[in-house]
């Protein structure tokens, strides 16, 4: 009975906070409200979240819109419709721009980009890692927008780099890399132009005995709207 009763105040005590905070936007006819979570499910306090009207900058940069996460993970835009790409990062210095170091998380929203309606608020959830490696090259930015599918062992239960190739070959160095967590995510590339793509779970030179990886193409961008990568162990 006490454990349940510990469990009731903390609940009531989080719905409450989290029904104080969206208060401050009741006025809000459009905009998009979310939360940022760890691995846990536990919420991140003091991350930025950032909103890009384009992917010109390659979601780098200084971005259109930006909010800071309060205590319980939450945030809100207040911004017309319109088409947006969100990303989440939380440097260790605690600053709100600047380059990405090591020690830095990073999270670009899988579902990216947000349609966002006349009068619509949407909801999200996104989660920032609690390690991310910071990556030195670009994500990969164009027109032709896929969705890539993770299937097979244990794809939904962990992270993967996106290591995007361009041209018939893979090189020694992929031209674009993306993260994943989860077994979807959305990737946009230039059009009328072919690529590689090469799925792993870490960003070591040679891939491992056992680890998880996969791939997928040559293709061309603009003949393909969804793509499935069988993840398997290497031998």
């Amino acid at each position: 009975m006490r454990k349940f009763l510990i469990f009731l105040i903390v609940f009531l005590a989080f719905a409450c906070s989290k029904n104080i905070f969206f208060e401050k936007y009741e006025h809000a006819q459009t905009g998009i409200m979310g939360r940022v979570l760890d691995e846990k499910n536990l919420p991140v306090p003091n991350a930025y979240v950032y909103l890009y009207r384009s992917l010109s900058s390659g979601l780098m940069g200084p971005a259109d819109f930006m909010e800071k996460t309060d205590e319980r993970g939450n945030f809100f835009f207040d911004v017309p419709e319109g088409k947006y790409y969100l990303v989440v990062r939380k440097r260790v210095s605690g600053l709100d721009s600047g380059p990405l170091r090591q020690g830095d998380r990073v999270s670009i929203y899988s579902k990216n980009p947000i349609i966002l309606n006349p009068k619509e608020i949407k909801s999200i959830n996104i989660t920032l890692p609690s390690k991310t490696q910071v990556l030195q090259k670009k994500s990969p930015t164009g027109d032709s927008t896929i969705v890539v599918r993770l299937k097979g062992e244990s794809s939904e239960k962990k992270r993967f780099y996106l290591l995007i190739y361009e041209g018939d070959k893979e090189k020694k160095s992929p031209d674009f890399i993306q993260e994943i967590t989860g077994d979807t995510t959305t990737i946009n590339l230039p059009s009328n132009k072919t690529f590689n793509i090469v799925v792993r779970e870490s960003m070591k030179d040679k891939i491992e005995k056992n680890e998880l990886y996969g791939r997928f193409g040559p293709f061309v961008s603009e003949n393909v709207r969804e793509i499935t990568i069988e993840i398997e162990k290497h031998p």
